[in-house]
């Protein structure tokens, strides 16, 4: 990664790369002096940097005392790159020259303890998610999912959503499907709550990626996987967790 960063420093690649159309995508990160965020654009054939745009300098969470996960993951769509920053921000770039397109702020909710920040990347990485020229996102920094619009970054909609740990799992049958504490289904068109499965407690949370397959929603807990219809939020069945039924029979 030092070879790729804009100057020198202890450049670490920020999640997996993004390719499409003879272009490798990749977010870098350096925590020292300062955090800051690049987005570098490479050759997939030989590796050659193509271009490396500085997109975030910010200062470091709890004065850099803490193990903050590394992962952020691009999204693509009509040649644009979306870089959700879950530091008060969204970033669009055009894919083959690199440059920003627009930045778009958000209200961000402030964590005091390092145990609260942890419990929101628990999940991993949140990656925006496009759909029909609208850029969702549900940053760990904010008690909101983002609705944008991909070419100019206006805000269409903003929902929040309770509980911790959100993830955008994905858009079917005019649902925006949103993973916390709960499972919520969300109108694509105005961010409205359209149905919820399960309630706050830490029992219910969500427990790992949530995924589309089909017309199912697979939604995994700590001691299943609740299989819910995206567009109702009808619950289809119940996938018990193979080790907690052993766990359970033992006793």
């Amino acid at each position: 990664a030092d070879q790729v960063g804009d100057e020198v420093g202890n450049w670490i690649f920020c999640g997996a790369p993004l390719a499409d159309d003879g272009h490798l995508w990749v977010v870098l990160k350096k925590l020292v002096p300062q955090p800051v965020l690049n987005v570098a654009c490479l050759d997939p054939t030989t590796g050659k940097l193509i271009w490396s745009r500085r997109v975030l300098q910010s200062t470091a969470l709890f004065g850099g005392d803490f193990d903050e996960q590394q992962g952020l993951l691009l999204a693509a769509a009509d040649g644009r790159l979306f870089c959700g920053t879950n530091q008060g921000s969204v970033i669009a770039l055009d894919g083959r020259r690199g440059e920003i397109l627009w930045v778009t702020g958000y209200e961000r909710d402030e964590v005091e303890r390092v145990p609260d920040w942890h419990d929101r990347q628990t999940l991993g990485p949140n990656p925006c998610v496009c759909v029909d020229g609208m850029v969702l996102f549900a940053p760990h920094d904010s008690a909101s999912v983002l609705a944008l619009d991909g070419a100019s970054g206006v805000r269409l909609w903003q929902r929040p959503i309770p509980g911790i740990a959100r993830q955008v799992v994905g858009v079917r049958d005019g649902r925006v499907v949103v993973a916390a504490n709960q499972l919520f289904g969300l109108e694509v068109d105005s961010g409205e709550i359209a149905w919820s499965v399960g309630n706050e407690s830490p029992d219910s949370r969500t427990m790992g990626r949530c995924a589309l397959s089909g017309d199912a929603v697979l939604w995994p807990r700590d001691s299943e996987i609740l299989v819910v219809e995206p567009r109702t939020g009808r619950r289809l069945r119940e996938i018990p967790d193979r080790k907690s039924t052993r766990l359970n029979s033992s006793h």
